[in-house]
């Protein structure tokens, strides 16, 4: 009997999902229908999916994305589910591991910030930074960088991980911009854009990785 209701239950589940509205993860409705399922309509997340490395002899970055498909979200007493790109990252310099979060990306947290990195929004070319190389209908990601295991938890400034994949001859390549967020209200008053301090093991700039 019991098992009956479970079974029952869990096609009851799978049935109200099946009828939630299916809307673009990056449209403008996001967040705003209760039971709807924001969903990577397009499979924009899959060009992301799997491991990236630089390695020059002094930096070494390794990056590993995996998708989070319906994730469940209450946005402010709205309930639904959103496909998520989330990812975990290893950093050197000259052979010495700064940050390493790679084992991460294998727990299934329920909070989507647990994660180092998560999709937060797709822009085109002209939405900052601007990329003059994109095509006009190009889309990159920017995600949202966190430092969980290591940052100061008295305050919580982010940053923003954008990603353009590119395709060099043959070669499958990402274009990473590690930008600051603005900061206002984010980081104390005693901490300027100006200053030295970032707050992350991984300096600001651009980054190239390549598939492995």
């Amino acid at each position: 009997m019991k098992k009956t209701i479970k079974i029952l239950i869990l096609l009851l589940t799978i049935l109200c999902k099946a009828q939630s509205p299916i809307l673009p993860v990056y449209g403008k409705d996001f967040g705003k229908t209760n039971g709807a399922y924001y969903k990577d309509i397009d499979n924009f997340h899959n060009q992301f999916v799997g491991t990236w490395l630089l390695n020059n002899g002094t930096t070494y970055l390794k990056v590993t994305f995996k998708k989070k498909p319906m994730f469940f979200e209450n946005f402010f007493g709205i309930n639904c589910y959103v496909d998520y790109l989330v990812g975990e990252y290893e950093y050197k310099e000259n052979e010495v591991t700064k940050v390493n979060t790679l084992t991460n990306i294998d727990i299934n947290h329920t909070d989507i910030y647990k994660y180092n990195l998560c999709s937060i929004f797709r822009i085109k070319k002209t939405r900052y930074p601007e990329c003059i190389t994109c095509g006009e209908n190009e889309g990159r990601l920017i995600m949202d960088f966190q430092e969980l295991s290591t940052r100061d938890p008295s305050w919580a400034a982010n940053a923003d991980f954008i990603l353009r994949h590119v395709v060099e001859g043959g070669i499958e390549k990402l274009n990473v911009q590690f930008l600051m967020r603005d900061p206002a209200g984010d980081i104390p008053d005693a901490i300027s854009r100006d200053d030295a301090y970032q707050g992350f093991s991984l300096p600001f700039g651009d980054y190239v990785l390549t598939k492995i």
